[in-house]
């Protein structure tokens, strides 16, 4: 992963809500930009790391591979699998939870932020 983008979100008490067209823009600017959309990645009140059936009303469309990374405790502890972070990978028309710890090398010294305002 070279960047990652960050829609506009409104937050409430166990909430985060992201516009669906905000996330339809994060996946056109990445096309303009000559990069693709791999994975969603968000985070869960408590240690519930499963991709569950709310996280897909901002996956605008599913594909074969994508990848789901949900950080527990809204994003507060590790974000590596075998540290209280779900992987998921959709495969077959479902989302797969990820067991293997080499599915995911963090490389934090190589990431860039945007946000999209």
């Amino acid at each position: 992963m070279l960047a990652a983008a960050t829609p506009p979100a409104v937050t409430s008490s166990g909430r985060v809500h992201l516009d669906e067209n905000a996330v339809g823009a994060v996946a056109r600017t990445a096309r303009a930009r000559g990069l693709g959309v791999i994975a969603q990645v968000h985070s869960h009140p408590g240690q519930d790391t499963r991709h569950s059936d709310g996280d897909d009303q901002l996956v605008l469309m599913p594909f074969e591979g994508m990848f789901s990374l949900v950080a527990a405790a809204y994003g507060t502890g590790a974000l590596h699998p075998e540290q209280v972070a779900g992987l998921h990978q959709y495969q077959d028309g479902r989302w797969v939870h990820i067991t293997d710890p080499a599915a995911m090398i963090i490389i934090p010294a190589h990431l860039s932020i945007q946000e999209l305002r």
